[in-house]
């Protein structure tokens, strides 16, 4: 169905739906920009302060911008905490750059070696060594424990984790989605099994819902005996 001769139903929820959090795709600028900032350090100059208050003004920025503003207006969006222990792990550049520019100006001032001899800067890469590898050594303290869970025996199955996360391998790919839809008959036999004509989206967790659920109403009784139309609809609404 169309509203109007014009757009699908699903079309138009998606033209005033809010956008997914993007924090994930952030991490690359949360380390990059601070690390071009502190290489400034290694340049001497009486401007160099102002680096840092711009700097320091970012940071501001960005916290409040992402606390009171994005997530506000937001939907959730997954992803895996490795994106996350990665970005934390790569933060130890940021201080190893730090602790490298000390001993930089060391050997500038003679205080760790001859300043007329460049075998004097191997201290600069010897501290940024080290100052990733506390950097690393600290997290590993303080990360938390991990349960090891043996698959083999204490996994769900695969019915029990589908009906209760409602995404799938097959609802989250596009590709297998337009077969779904367009193309049933390359899924071979079994394909009620497999078919997915409704993408998954959070906020929409409720399309994934068995066809024969009925919506109920603030009382908790049944609106309507028929399935959802978005479920009934399908592709229908998704790609067109």
């Amino acid at each position: 169905p169309r509203i109007g001769g014009g757009w699908p139903p699903r079309h138009a929820e998606h033209a005033f739906e809010p956008p997914e959090v993007a924090l994930a795709w952030e991490y690359n600028a949360y380390i990059i920009t601070p690390l071009i900032c502190y290489v400034v350090l290694f340049v001497m100059s009486p401007r160099s302060w102002r680096v840092f208050g711009m700097l320091a003004f970012w940071a501001l920025f960005m916290i409040v911008m992402h606390r009171y503003v994005t997530l506000l207006i937001s939907r959730k969006h997954t992803t895996g905490y490795r994106v996350d222990l990665l970005a934390t792990k790569l933060w130890g550049v940021v201080p190893a750059t730090v602790l490298a520019a000390f001993g930089f100006w060391g050997v500038r001032c003679n205080k760790f070696g001859d300043n007329a001899s460049m075998t004097s800067y191997w201290i600069v890469l010897f501290l940024f060594l080290l100052g990733a590898a506390v950097h690393r050594l600290t997290l590993s303290m303080l990360e938390a424990p991990r349960e090891v869970v043996d698959l083999d025996r204490k996994d769900r199955t695969y019915a029990q984790t589908v009906a209760e996360l409602r995404y799938t391998w097959f609802n989250t790919n596009p590709v297998h989605v337009l077969k779904s839809c367009y193309y049933p008959e390359v899924l071979g036999e079994g394909m009620e099994q497999v078919m997915a004509p409704v993408p998954f989206e959070f906020g929409k967790e409720y399309l994934q819902l068995p066809e024969d659920w009925s919506f109920l109403d603030s009382q908790g009784k049944p609106v309507s005996e028929e399935p959802d139309s978005w479920a009934k609809m399908g592709c229908y609404g998704g790609f067109r």
